[in-house]
């Protein structure tokens, strides 16, 4: 408010849809990098990660180390890892851990009468670093906040960041999140003004004044989906980067294809060969 009565109005993007991010004790897990020794302890080889887990001094060290990230940027990253309350085992790998499936970290820890950290590092070890866990934030807090929020004119409902976290998380499902979340389920928005909200909105805000509408000479830059089934579907860790270098991969359903300046490039999810893009820069 203060900046826009003083001339410079000041947009945000929202992250309209919650963390769901997998959480395994391996190599592939990038969420610690605020706590060195849950990074340092991920990344050892599988049989060093047991004998370490099993020893009571790095136990010690590992216990309360979550809780206490770093916070000061000067030593290194400050992005918070993921807390207990919003870690949920998602999928075991022995039957007898079942009871435990769908649980947070939390509420095991508390049934076991053990810190956190034990109760997800002893069932990993049990399961020889085969579980499977799931950093969740879809709280009511959250949902109250992210509803109220998407209704400010200064928020632009979306994000992206060209790749840069693509080892912690592939954020592209945004939109069919929003489309089937906000749009279709909870009627946040009409149909229509919720595809406007993610097309000719911030087209607009960003001065592209040949996007983000359907109209005879401009650009036709379309996705075209089924409103029946649009959502997000799954997410992958794949090793397909220049040196097998690791990233996630989010996959929608209900997509039936994406044209991009009138030529289709993607139908029912294959690519077709054509490259009809451009680098496109404000008016």
């Amino acid at each position: 408010d203060r900046a826009t009565e003083q001339g410079a109005p000041v947009y945000s993007m929202l992250i309209a849809r919650p963390f769901d991010r997998k959480v395994t004790i391996d190599e592939d897990n990038f969420h610690y990098l605020a706590v060195p020794s849950w990074n340092r302890m991920v990344n050892l080889p599988a049989d060093e990660r047991a004998a370490l887990l099993r020893d009571p001094a790095a136990r010690d060290e590992l216990r309360h180390a979550v809780e206490n990230y770093n916070r000061d940027p000067a030593k290194g990253t400050t992005v918070p890892p993921p807390l207990w309350k919003v870690v949920f085992v998602h999928q075991v790998a022995l039957p007898e851990n079942e009871r435990w499936q769908s649980r947070s970290v939390a509420e095991m820890a508390a049934e076991l009468g053990v810190e956190p950290a034990d109760a997800m590092l002893d069932l990993a070890l049990a399961e020889d670093f085969r579980t499977e866990f799931r950093w969740r934030t879809e709280t009511p807090e959250w949902t109250e906040a992210v509803g109220t929020a998407q209704l400010d004119p200064r928020m632009i409902v979306g994000t992206s960041d060209g790749g840069a976290h693509l080892a912690r998380d592939d954020g592209s499902d945004w939109s069919s999140y929003f489309l089937r979340s906000w749009v279709l389920d909870r009627e946040v928005w009409s149909l229509e003004e919720g595809i406007r909200q993610i097309t000719q909105v911030p087209a607009a805000l960003l001065g592209f004044a040949d996007r983000g509408t359907v109209q005879v000479g401009k650009h036709a830059d379309l996705m075209v989906f089924d409103p029946e089934t649009i959502g997000p579907w799954k997410k992958e860790f794949v090793h397909d980067l220049p040196g097998g270098v690791g990233r996630y991969q989010a996959w929608g359903k209900g997509v039936r294809a994406t044209i991009v300046n009138g030529v289709p490039i993607v139908v029912d999810g294959e690519l077709t060969g054509a490259l009809p893009g451009q680098v496109v820069r404000p008016d």
